[in-house]
């Protein structure tokens, strides 16, 4: 949820939109939330989150996964671009900080190696967005 809301915060800034329209990632980005987006109802539809404090990795595919990865550095990646408003950029940091934390569990790096190289369908998207660097003395 909390991925979907940080796109929901850059897609009101023109400076992220016009910055993926210029890297020619607009749409593939679209197609990668409509993917995080299923997951999250997947799991949801199939009653495998009890509550909205259940945050169990086990529920979701290695390759779903992957895209949450994915997502996570084109938020980072989109998010960096000048131009977000304050209050936004401030918003917008403390999200990619607390999925940062889950990006860095044994558990989600033990998935995202069993997905491998991911879904075919994103890889050009990978191979365009760098892995973001989390700040390792933050605690």
């Amino acid at each position: 949820m909390l991925i979907m809301a940080a796109f929901g915060l850059l897609r009101m800034q023109a400076s992220s939109n016009s910055y993926a329209q210029q890297l020619g990632i607009h749409q593939q980005v679209r197609d990668l939330i409509t993917a995080v987006s299923a997951a999250g109802v997947r799991v949801r539809d199939d009653g495998l989150i009890k509550s909205d404090f259940d945050d169990n990795l086990k529920v979701y595919t290695p390759e779903e996964i992957w895209c949450c990865d994915l997502a996570i550095d084109v938020l980072a990646m989109l998010g960096s671009v000048e131009g977000l408003s304050p209050s936004n950029l401030a918003q917008f940091k403390t999200d990619v900080r607390r999925l940062d934390d889950e990006v860095n569990s044994h558990r989600w790096k033990h998935e995202l190696k069993k997905a491998g190289a991911g879904l075919p369908q994103f890889q050009q998207l990978r191979t365009l967005v760098p892995h973001h660097t989390i700040n390792p003395f933050r605690n």
